[in-house]
C-alpha cells in the first residue's frame, strides 16, 4: 500500500508511532517504516508521478542531516554512534517526503487528524493510568517532591517525552481549530485539546507547563494583535495563581 500510495505510508507513521513501544525493539520498526516511505517516494518522483523541488531552506535542512549523519560515523562512539546517526538520518530524510508528498489541503487534513487521533488514545491512557493508579515514581525525585504520587507516562515510558509529545498534539489541535469551519471537526479539536491539557497536566513536567504558557502567548500575539488583551489576562492571572500553584 505504501509503495503505490506513500502519502499513506506518512498517515500510517504519523498515527502509529507512539505504538512502536508495544514493540521488542521499537525505534527499528519506526526506522523500517520511514525507509519504506522514502523509497516509494523516490519512486515516485524518479517516475514523474510527484514533484520534489529544494528551496533555501530544504538546503540547510539537508546540510543539518548531513552534519548529524557524519557525527556520528567519525566519531569515537563506535557501532552505537553508528547506529544513532542512521537511524536519525532516516528519520530527518522524513521531511523531504512530506514536502514531495503532502502538498493538498485535504492530505494536510488527514495527516492532522491521524495525528491527533492517536494523540487522543495516548492521552486517554495516561488519564486512565492515573485513575487506576498505575503512574511511575521512577522519573521522580520523591525527596524534593514526595507530595506526587506518581507520574503518568502512557506509551512513552518517559513522562517527559510524553509531555513533549502531548505539547505537540496540542498545538496542532488549536490550529486545526483555528482553520476549520465544520463542527465535527471543531469538536475534535476542543476534545484532542482537552484531553491534551488533562494528561500534561499529569506528567508533572514543569518545563512543559512552562513551554505551553509561553507558547500559548507566542501563538496568540502571531495570530492577531487584537490578542493582546487577552495575552495581558493570562499573565495576570499565571500571577494571580502563583499562591495557590503546587509546590
Amino acid at each position: 500500500v505504501i509503495t503505490c500510495i506513500p502519502e499513506f505510508g506518512l498517515l500510517f507513521l504519523v498515527f502509529t508511532l507512539p505504538f512502536y513501544s508495544l514493540f521488542r525493539h521499537p525505534t527499528i520498526f519506526a526506522v523500517i517504516i520511514c525507509l519504506c516511505v522514502l523509497i516509494s517516494t523516490l519512486i515516485k518522483v524518479l517516475r514523474g508521478k510527484r514533484s520534489f523541488a529544494m528551496d533555501p531552506l530544504d538546503s540547510l535542512i539537508f546540510l543539518f542531516i548531513i552534519l548529524v549523519f557524519f557525527g556520528g560515523v567519525i566519531t569515537f562512539g563506535g557501532i552505537a554512534s553508528f547506529n544513532a546517526a542512521i537511524t536519525m538520518t532516516v528519520m530527518g530524510l522524513i521531511y523531504f517526503s512530506v514536502t514531495a508528498l503532502i502538498k493538498s489541503k485535504e492530505w494536510v487534513e488527514r495527516i492532522l487528524s491521524a495525528f491527533m487521533a492517536s494523540s487522543i488514545i495516548v492521552s486517554f491512557i495516561g488519564i486512565l493510568q492515573r485513575a487506576l493508579n498505575l503512574q511511575s515514581d521512577i522519573w521522580q525525585d520523591n525527596e524534593v517532591f514526595a507530595s506526587i504520587s506518581g507520574r503518568v507516562f502512557s506509551l512513552w515510558e518517559n513522562p517527559n517525552v510524553l509531555a513533549e509529545y502531548i505539547l505537540i498534539a496540542f498545538f496542532m489541535s488549536s490550529a486545526y481549530l483555528m482553520f476549520s469551519k465544520k463542527q465535527t471537526r471543531t469538536t475534535f479539536s476542543l476534545v484532542t485539546m482537552a484531553m491534551s491539557l488533562l494528561c500534561l497536566a499529569l506528567t508533572w513536567s514543569r518545563g512543559a507547563w512552562l513551554s505551553l504558557a509561553v507558547s500559548v502567548v507566542i501563538m496568540l500575539v502571531v495570530r492577531t494583535h487584537k490578542s493582546l488583551p487577552w495575552v495581558v489576562i493570562l499573565i495576570l492571572a499565571a500571577f494571580i495563581f502563583l499562591p495557590v500553584a503546587p509546590e
